[in-house]
């Protein structure tokens, strides 16, 4: 059975009301006819079943509404034709269910609308269509699901909206396709996810959105494939995660972008890739992780990111060379310092010893009457043991006396 909307004919579903299509069922939507779900109500896509929309045609989602696909059911959009998702809205693809967007078509998500892919559905987009995520919005990839964008599609991220693939889910781009990420949009790679860019295919970050890579997730880039972050935009790597560069694609960092790789992750560079960092942009690597670079890959600095480099290798070889200098400063002045002392104590001991020795020849000869200036001979240690055994004899023997000058 077949529905179709003409010029600007309207469905409108309101509360829990609901459109079900089974089988080859199709709705079709011509002219600036339109589809509109309201509070809780659905669409819902069974076995081959089909909405196709075409011209400037419309399906629009409010409230909790919701379009879910399933079997090899789909949503195909043509033209300038459009789908739409506010509020809290969703649409779910599920089992090889598929929306296709074709000419200038569009799925734009607003506030935390939601687009979920599951099993191994798809978005596909063709010519020069788009999806669009503002807000808080999202489209989120499980098991299988893929996203794939050829022509001069793109995937357009906003606001805080985000695009996360789990499992085996991937992103993949082709021809001068692109996945922009502005604001604080973010998209985020978990278990063995993949993006995968080929042909002149583009990833570009912006403001302070972000590329996250965990588990075994990767980005791989082919061809003459490119990822540039720009403003105060990332990304990190981190597990065992990978940012892959083949044939002549390339990563390029401008402003105060970074890459930082974090656990086991790695940066590997083949072909002629490259990795080039402008302005302040960095690459920090934490842990184990790599940057690994085969066949003629190369890293290129450009003037501020060297002039960085180059003040880090001063400062750190100024640093050695001033501790060791410092150190043997040191060691020599201690050493100094000690002998210096050593010589201090000597003297001051000797010269006390001299003194008091000296105290005792003259208080001994003075008691004998006798001036020990008029023999040298007197102050030999030797003579004065005499005298002070002499004057100590018991029975009064004779005492010792001074040989005569």
């Amino acid at each position: 059975g077949c529905v179709s909307i003409h010029g600007s004919g309207c469905v409108s579903i309101h509360g829990s009301g609901s459109l079900s299509i089974h089988g080859s069922g199709s709705l079709s939507i011509h002219g600036s006819g339109s589809v509109s779900i309201h509070g809780s109500g659905c669409v819902s896509i069974h076995g081959s079943g089909c909405v196709s929309i075409h011209g400037s045609g419309s399906v629009s989602i409010h409230g909790s509404g919701c379009v879910s696909i399933h079997g090899s059911g789909c949503v195909s959009i043509h033209g300038s034709g459009s789908l739409s998702i506010h509020s809290s809205g969703s649409v779910s693809i599920h089992s090889s269910g598929c929306v296709s967007i074709h000419g200038s078509g569009c799925v734009s998500i607003h506030g935390s609308g939601c687009v979920s892919i599951h099993g191994s559905g798809c978005v596909s987009i063709h010519g020069s269509g788009s999806v669009s995520i503002q807000g808080s919005g999202c489209v989120s990839i499980h098991g299988s699901g893929c996203v794939s964008i050829h022509g001069s599609g793109c995937v357009s991220i906003h606001g805080s909206g985000c695009v996360s693939i789990h499992g085996s889910g991937c992103v993949s781009i082709h021809g001068s396709g692109s996945v922009s990420i502005q604001g604080s949009g973010c998209v985020s790679i978990h278990g063995s996810g993949c993006v995968s860019i080929h042909g002149s295919g583009s990833l570009s970050i912006h403001g302070s959105g972000s590329l996250s890579i965990h588990g075994s997730g990767c980005v791989s880039i082919h061809g003459s494939g490119s990822v540039s972050i720009h403003g105060s935009g990332s990304v990190s790597i981190h597990g065992s995660g990978s940012l892959s560069i083949h044939g002549s694609g390339c990563v390029s960092i401008h402003g105060s972008g970074c890459v930082s790789i974090h656990g086991s992750g790695c940066v590997s560079i083949h072909g002629s890739g490259s990795l080039s960092i402008h302005g302040s942009g960095c690459v920090s690597i934490h842990g184990s992780g790599c940057v690994s670079i085969h066949g003629s890959g190369s890293v290129v600095y450009t003037a501020l990111a060297l002039s960085v480099y180059t003040a880090l290798v001063v400062s750190v070889y100024t640093a050695l060379v001033v501790s060791v200098y410092t150190a043997l400063v040191v060691s020599v002045y201690t050493a100094l310092a000690l002998s210096v002392y050593t010589a201090l104590v000597v003297s001051v001991y000797t010269a006390l010893a001299l003194s008091v020795y000296t105290a005792l020849v003259v208080s001994v000869y003075t008691a004998l009457g006798v001036s020990p200036c008029m023999d040298p001979a007197l102050w030999a240690p030797g003579c004065l043991a005499a005298v002070v055994r002499s004057l100590a004899l018991p029975g009064g023997g004779r005492r010792w006396a001074p040989p005569l000058l």
